[in-house]
């Protein structure tokens, strides 16, 4: 059992015996509102801490950029930069190259169907576009594990038949 949930507050709890999830494969975590599936992910990606049960990994903790993930928003986390900055500042903050960068960035906007919209703001996409720079933003880590909620929430269902494509792909390459 996982409880969470701040001091003072109700606690919530998550009862689960085990969670295994293998390597290369794509796992889906079903159930109705409210049940603690976004809780349940949070907590795997360390932005929730759990106050009583624990995640173990049967390899070494991921390390940071390891693990990449994208919440139920749509809204990019910084409003005020460009789709392309957007996507490639995580890089820059790795201490890439340039010409890296450039290249990753490019790769992955074109892969999410925006071109075209590197040098639009938020404000300036719909819901979806939205959706999709935030996941290029994940993705262009090439995270070990990648944690999604409702990604495809916001999509039409030619980009959400598209994304899983990509995923897939993804999966299989190993990453970009």
């Amino acid at each position: 059992i996982i409880s969470y949930g701040k001091t003072g507050e109700r606690k919530f709890s998550l009862s689960l015996e085990d969670l295994i999830l293998e390597s290369g494969k794509i796992h889906c975590i079903y159930g109705t509102n409210g049940c603690g599936k976004t809780s349940l992910l949070k907590i795997i990606a360390g932005a929730m801490i759990p106050t009583n049960g624990d995640i173990k990994w049967s390899f070494a903790d991921p390390p940071k950029p390891g693990l990449g993930h994208v919440f139920v928003t749509q809204a990019l986390p910084f409003p005020h930069w460009t789709v392309e900055r957007n996507i490639s500042e995580p890089l820059i903050l790795q201490g890439r190259n340039e010409e890296d960068v450039a290249l990753k960035t490019a790769n992955i906007i074109k892969m999410l169907g925006l071109a075209g919209m590197e040098k639009r703001f938020s404000h300036q996409l719909s819901a979806g576009q939205q959706q999709r720079t935030v996941l290029a933003r994940a993705l262009v880590l090439a995270p070990k594990v990648l944690l999604l909620d409702e990604i495809m929430s916001g999509q039409s269902e030619y980009w959400g038949k598209k994304i899983g494509a990509f995923l897939k792909l993804y999966i299989a390459k190993g990453g970009l």
